[in-house]
């Protein structure tokens, strides 16, 4: 009888093998590919950067997609277009609310967002954030389609879940990000929303216009299919620590780990948030208050400019919706460009003349 009480079984050449070994087939193609370094020569947390660039550029294309969708939906400001899709009568006031929605909805989950990722890991907050993004946007021609109520609920739903997108990437390079790189790493990651802004206008004036199922309709249904197939890469490739990847090397893992700070790697060893503090520092109340100010041009902008280039500039019937889209890009195009370049440039500045504070507010000051 063979001997199995430790564990191990006689197989016919005479070699033992363990019997616990018996159940571990080979593995599945969706565990390979996750175990596979398919780009050995990009170091993870690079590839990171890379991959949640285009979560990002994802998750603004699917923001602003209705911005340009609404001039050809609205039929009090669309041209006579050779497809069929339905338009709607809209008041002003239902538009707006229309616009707006979203962001009632992306304000709710800012906080909860950074928590969820620090208790649950990044990737699967961002990741589920995005994902589910795509799945209501896929939605709302259905839900336009049904009333302008279900639309707001939709567009509401949207900016629920797209809220936690920001503070998971944020939590996920505190995990990730060298302090001598976290800038770098940070503006490759970050720039993608600028870059979806540069080309999503133009792709949705396209679609709209030469696009099928009558036209508006399939913005939504390209751009919601895209941000879902970009999870599925994210799930199999992206992970919350470089403790979790399962193909990085062990230089790259200790080159990050001894570089972060402890509080930043184990977080079971941090203090307690200083809420009270945090809410009567004059610095942050200073940062709330530019970023209020900040954020309300920007989305201003991001929000309405197609519908302004086609309603406040009486050009309803002398810009194609193409052209709108063009035009309403603009400015995205050189705040890519300054985004991809501050980068580097406030790395050196804080490298060779001045403090990391001073460059910090430098650059706000300049931006602003």
């Amino acid at each position: 009888m063979d001997d199995v009480s430790n564990g191990e079984k006689a197989l016919p050449s005479g070699e033992m093998k363990s019997v616990n070994d018996e159940p571990r087939r080979e593995l599945s193609t969706i565990h390979r590919l996750r175990r596979a370094n398919l780009f050995p020569w990009i170091p993870a947390r690079y590839a990171l950067a890379i991959i949640s660039f285009l979560g990002l550029f994802n998750v603004y294309a699917l923001r602003v997609n209705l911005s340009v969708a609404i001039v050809q939906m609205d039929n009090s400001t669309a041209q006579q277009y050779r497809h069929g899709a339905r338009t709607f009568k809209w008041s002003d006031e239902e538009e707006g609310w229309i616009l707006a929605a979203f962001f009632y909805g992306y304000a709710l989950t800012q906080i909860p967002g950074g928590w969820l990722a620090t208790r649950f890991g990044g990737k699967w907050v961002f990741g589920v954030g995005v994902v589910m993004t795509s799945v209501f946007t896929l939605f709302t021609p259905l839900a336009a389609l049904s009333s302008v109520e279900l639309l707001i609920v939709v567009r509401v739903l949207e900016g629920f879940f797209e809220g936690v997108t920001f503070p998971a990437m944020l939590a996920m390079w505190g995990q990730w990000a060298p302090p001598k790189e976290r800038t770098r790493l940070a503006t490759i990651s970050f720039s993608g929303p600028y870059v979806g802004n540069v080309l999503s206008f133009p792709l949705s004036a396209l679609l709209c216009e030469y696009g099928f199922d009558g036209g508006w309709p399939s913005v939504f249904y390209v751009f919601g299919s895209v941000g879902v197939v970009w999870f599925i890469f994210w799930v199999l490739l992206a992970h919350s620590t470089p403790a979790d990847h399962p193909r990085i090397s062990s230089d790259e893992r200790n080159y990050i780990e001894r570089s972060l700070d402890s509080e930043n790697t184990r977080t079971k060893d941090r203090a307690k948030t200083p809420w009270f503090q945090i809410l009567t520092s004059p610095p942050v109340w200073g940062l709330m208050i530019v970023y209020f100010c900040t954020n309300w041009g920007f989305y201003t902008l991001l929000t309405c400019i197609p519908i302004f280039l086609k309603q406040t500039l009486g050009c309803n019937n002398n810009i194609p919706i193409v052209l709108n889209g063009i035009y309403s890009s603009i400015p995205y195009v050189f705040l890519s460009l300054s985004t991809l370049l501050s980068g580097p440039l406030a790395d050196y500045i804080r490298s060779h003349w001045l403090s990391t504070g001073v460059t910090r507010k430098l650059m706000d000051i300049v931006g602003e």
